[in-house]
């Protein structure tokens, strides 16, 4: 049994760098087609279990309620942070000495493999991806509203979500992203895998391809409705 306890643990910290020198979490949780229950829902129980990534998009529409699920869950870590420290303004002061051993070491013992309690932001991996390709401006603009929709300052990584608009479009758009990151709005950016069959440098314009993050496999779980009940998936991003 501990075995496969620290194999799954492994699994879900596993981090694989990234060609810009990033890391990015290989297991992580995806929104896609989640109503918006469903994604504060699953945003949040998959932050308790372990989970340090999530993946949104501005297309899936659901952006606003995985900000707010990260957020909360950030904001109510704190509580359980002083309970492991010992503060005195706990409910330990109302349990037996071998009471407050035995909650303190299980919950030592959860932050240790979850990690689920006191994380700061830049430990929890948050991915999103541009909706439409249109112009350098609006691509912009389009990312500081999934910005401000999902509360948060930056993105770990912001991606390209489609081919649509032609060749100078997506260069365009493309040198727009290579700029949000030189601003510190996003931390790495790329492309879905549509890239592939442009070739990178000619879809994108050789001057600005040493920006690929070049993002590995990466191991997502979509959940059902049911609590604790997720099934596994695959994505893939691309190589420069």
């Amino acid at each position: 049994m501990s075995g496969h306890v620290t194999e799954l643990i492994f699994t879900v910290y596993a981090d694989q760098q990234l060609h810009d020198g990033t890391e990015i979490p290989q297991f992580g949780l995806g929104v896609y087609e989640m109503s918006d229950q469903e994604t504060y829902d699953s945003v949040k129980w998959a932050l308790e279990a372990g989970y340090r990534h999530i993946d949104t998009a501005e297309w899936y529409e659901n952006e606003k309620e995985c900000g707010r699920a990260l957020n909360e869950w950030l904001s109510e870590s704190s509580a359980t942070s002083s309970l492991v420290s010992g503060d005195d303004s706990t409910p330990s002061r109302l349990m037996t000495p071998r009471t407050v051993a035995v909650v303190r070491s299980s919950t030592r013992a959860i932050c240790s493999c979850a990690e689920s309690t006191g994380t700061p932001r830049d430990q929890v991996y948050l991915t999103s991806k541009l909706r439409d390709n249109r112009t350098y401006d609006r691509a912009l603009t389009d990312l500081r509203k999934s910005l401000k929709r999902a509360q948060v300052e930056y993105f770990d990584l912001y991606l390209m979500h489609s081919a649509i608009g032609g060749p100078q479009v997506r260069k365009d758009v493309w040198r727009a992203l290579v700029d949000a990151k030189q601003q510190g709005l996003v931390k790495s950016i790329g492309v879905r895998p549509f890239l592939a069959a442009y070739h990178g440098t000619q879809a994108l314009g050789a001057e600005h391809c040493r920006y690929l993050t070049g993002a590995p496999n990466i191991f997502k779980s979509s959940w059902t409705t049911a609590r604790n009940c997720p099934s596994s998936t695959r994505s893939t991003s691309i190589r420069s």
